[in-house]
């Protein structure tokens, strides 16, 4: 699941990516730069965005 948020700080818009990997829920935010997509964080995913990314399933 991908969500998308605007960044208060500047004009960049930020994606929240919410996945599965080897059964555990991890949350990366990205945003794009040109034609590259740039990684600014990537983490275990918290337990309220894991009951989110359940709940949309």
């Amino acid at each position: 699941m991908t969500l998308t948020a605007p960044n208060p700080g500047n004009d960049d818009v930020r994606h929240i990516v919410l996945r599965m990997i080897d059964g555990r829920h991890w949350t990366a935010i990205t945003t794009k730069r040109g034609k590259r997509i740039r990684i600014i964080s990537v983490r275990r995913s918290r337990k309220n965005k894991e009951a989110c990314h359940e709940s949309k399933k």
